[in-house]
């Protein structure tokens, strides 16, 4: 998989921007706070319609304007894409071959990324919504259909919170009814999010065990999924909340909150046995939130037959020389890459570079 061109127009700081990419290594080169990251978030926007730095959408729209645009080509080995996403005032506008896309869900696996950025150490460090988010985001691009799943379990999980309240504050029981059908909601979608989730972390754990040792051939990394849930098939899941949440309603609507599902799920990720984000270095944190994405970017590939694009935003910088190597080594030849660089001869020892840019206050030129 192949992003050939990209075309950016109101994006962030980028006034306007249309590039030709090739395979391989391309580098965007230039100081702090010109406009590097954006490029790549824009690409990241193609894939997900989403941003990893923020969730207001009209945080992406350049200063003083009132729309955004950002297109890119797709090629891979059968077929290629044109996809197009619009933002306005209080709208998205995505489409894929000139057709509009009316479902988010519709436009996961046209362009697979792993995202390589600073923001990646909250999956470890932070709070467990940053892991499921990273775990969901990594499922939305294997399996059609879960964007949607996901959705579907948001809205049942609401009206649930909703009638709880309502429980809450009039203590009418004639509402019982009405929970019980969005218990039953609530269980049978759960049951297929945590069942995809379970099978997707033990597809990560061999491969995260590889890229960390290659890392830094020390410590025994371990992921695993936290659940209060039991079951393996998504019947029993589905059976287990429903329990969890009959045997717990009384607490539910005290709180007026769903305490048990995936919402409350976590991924929890160990050395030694112990969790990084307690007892972890700071370099063993940067190193478990490296070994994650190259886990990702790898399943993607084995699980798709063909690699992602992958976005890579200063964060091997922070690294010492050595680890620095390693990460280069742990990355196929075959695999495109757009990397953010302050000096591009970080590079020059890793492999041959297939394009520059320099980019100085929104502006991208050749470098």
């Amino acid at each position: 998989m192949l992003l050939t061109h990209l075309r950016l127009i109101h994006w962030r700081n980028i006034e306007s921007a249309a590039l030709e990419l090739r395979p391989g290594l391309t580098v965007f080169t230039g100081q702090n706070a010109q406009g590097k990251t954006n490029i790549l978030e824009g690409v990241h926007y193609l894939a997900t319609a989403s941003s990893h730095r923020t969730r207001r959408d009209h945080e992406l729209i350049q200063w003083g304007e009132l729309t955004a645009y950002v297109r890119g080509e797709i090629v891979d080995p059968t077929t290629s894409h044109l996809v197009e996403c619009g933002l306005e005032p209080g709208k998205r506008l995505l489409k894929r071959d000139a057709q509009p896309l009316t479902r988010v869900g519709d436009l996961y696996g046209t362009l697979r990324v792993a995202l390589f950025a600073p923001e990646d150490l909250e999956i470890v460090q932070g709070s467990p919504e940053h892991r499921r988010r990273f775990l969901d985001m990594t499922i939305a691009q294997m399996q059609a259909g879960y964007v949607r799943l996901l959705q579907q379990y948001r809205r049942a999980l609401r009206q649930r919170n909703q009638v709880l309240r309502s429980l809450k504050m009039n203590g009418s029981h004639s509402e019982v009814p009405q929970l019980d059908v969005w218990d039953r909601s609530v269980a049978e979608l759960g049951g297929q999010i945590t069942a995809a989730r379970r099978v997707a972390i033990g597809k990560l754990g061999p491969i995260l065990r590889e890229h960390y040792r290659g890392l830094a051939e020390r410590e025994a990394v371990e992921i695993g999924y936290e659940s209060r849930s039991e079951g393996v098939s998504p019947v029993e899941i589905t059976d287990s909340i429903l329990d969890l949440l009959r045997a717990h309603r009384h607490s539910d609507v005290e709180r007026g909150s769903t305490g048990y599902g995936p919402h409350r799920d976590d991924i929890t990720i160990t050395l030694d046995g112990r969790p990084v984000a307690v007892f972890g270095s700071q370099g063993q944190r940067r190193t478990s939130a490296l070994a994650l994405r190259l886990s990702e970017a790898q399943l993607l590939a084995e699980e798709c037959g063909e690699p992602p694009v992958l976005l890579v935003d200063d964060v091997i910088y922070e690294m010492d020389r050595e680890r620095r190597g390693r990460f280069w080594t742990r990355i196929p030849e075959n695999y495109q890459l757009l990397v953010t660089a302050t000096d591009h001869r970080e590079l020059a020892a890793t492999r041959e570079c297939g394009g520059m840019f320099h980019v100085e206050n929104g502006s991208i030129h050749p470098a």
